[in-house]
């Protein structure tokens, strides 16, 4: 209202100005209404513009009037130029002074609208940059709550894996020593079976010698176990030494064969051996320890096959490896389970009930042994459809 007041007021007090200096269109003074035009386009926006555009054009018309007489015929006033012009043609002057004053007011109002348009979207955009700012700034809240979390259990875990570390050394070394103090006293029944079936120290009867082989079995079990626990241990704490020499892989693999053919034959089992037609390069390796592999794969497929099947072994050259393949077709493994089967200790439910011996030692040894070597192992298997394990070695080593 005290806007509204203001505005009324500038353009009584140009008209007075206007009709005192008797000036009306014939002089400078009608410029004066620009101003009230060009305030009310920032405070009230087009249609005030528009409004007060209108006011100072019937302020000039007013002003021509009385500056001819017409209108208040005692207030008439001359010109302060001096000059003398018809009222028709003041009026036409009045006229074009209205016009400009509407187009003023209407494209001022129009720039103001868009002025102020443009300061919405910026207010707009400036909000919702403050949101984001907000939303940036609780993220980063969360985020710093969830790094300090993370650091937390961080630290948690580095201590529980450095608990489990000691508990697994521990483990280690607590297996270590059982297993070589219990090597000592096994050597020594061992013997002693022996000397018994071997009727050193006096004859025995055949229920006797029956049940002193039944015992000398169990005993080798145990040392072989023993053996297997020992080998794992050097293995993890890298005091098994290698012996890497020149080999022919085929006659390495051909002598392991010879070595279980009569557990093959008690079980008429037939183990093929498929090697190239031309001598593979001699390959660097430790024959021992790859003998163990060989070992290993090959008794597992003899054992775990059905009888009167056969075992296939496959040798032949993978780009710059040897490939060894053993294929039975005996229980398979179970799905599973086949994500475990190299694992120290494990064995599978149905190889457990095919063949209740065992220590589940051998696949994580030849795993490690292949490992050193350079080379890879994997295996294929369906449950009782048999399974075939392959390994390699590089030739270039």
């Amino acid at each position: 209202m005290l806007n509204i007041a203001q505005i009324a007021f500038d353009l009584f007090f140009f008209f007075l100005i206007i009709v005192m200096i008797g000036g009306g269109v014939d002089t400078i003074a009608y410029s004066f209404y620009f101003i009230p035009i060009v305030v009310s386009m920032i405070l009230f926006g087009y249609r005030g513009a528009i409004v007060v555009a209108l006011g100072a054009s019937i302020c000039i018309f007013a002003s021509v009037l009385i500056q001819h007489g017409v209108f208040l015929p005692g207030l008439s006033v001359s010109s302060s130029l001096g000059g003398t012009s018809s009222l028709d043609f003041d009026l036409k002057k009045a006229l074009v002074l209205s016009l400009i004053y509407l187009l003023t007011a209407f494209f001022g109002a129009y720039i103001s609208r868009l002025i102020k348009a443009r300061d919405g979207l910026l207010i707009e955009k400036i909000s919702e940059g403050e949101k984001h700012v907000q939303q940036l700034e609780e993220l980063t809240k969360e985020f710093e709550e969830s790094a300090k979390l993370l650091v937390r259990r961080d630290l948690d875990l580095s201590v529980a894996n450095q608990q489990l570390q000691k508990l697994d050394q521990m483990k280690s070394e607590i297996i270590s020593v059982a297993a070589h103090q219990l090597r000592t006293p096994l050597s020594a029944i061992k013997w002693t079976l022996k000397m018994l079936l071997d009727e050193d120290a006096g004859a025995v009867s055949s229920e006797q010698k029956s049940l002193l082989s039944k015992g000398f079995e169990s005993n080798e079990r145990m040392i072989a176990l023993v053996n297997d626990m020992l080998s794992v241990d050097r293995l993890e704490s890298g005091k098994i030494k290698y012996n890497f020499v020149p080999v022919q892989f085929e006659n390495l693999v051909e002598s392991m064969i010879q070595e279980l053919l009569p557990l093959a034959n008690k079980r008429e089992i037939r183990i093929d051996l498929n090697r190239p037609i031309t001598l593979l390069p001699k390959i660097k390796l430790d024959p021992d320890k790859i003998h163990d592999v060989l070992q290993n794969l090959i008794d597992n497929a003899i054992k775990y096959s059905t009888e009167k099947s056969i075992v296939t072994m496959n040798v032949l050259r993978d780009n710059e490896n040897v490939r060894c393949e053993v294929k039975d077709s005996g229980i398979g493994i179970p799905k599973e389970q086949q994500e475990k089967i190299f694992s120290r200790f494990f064995r599978a439910t149905n190889a457990i009930k095919a063949e209740t011996e065992g220590s589940g030692l051998g696949l994580f040894i030849a795993l490690s042994i292949i490992k050193r070597h350079g080379g890879e192992v994997g295996f294929t298997s369906t449950e009782g459809q048999g399974s075939v394990f392959w390994f390699t070695l590089p030739i270039n080593s």
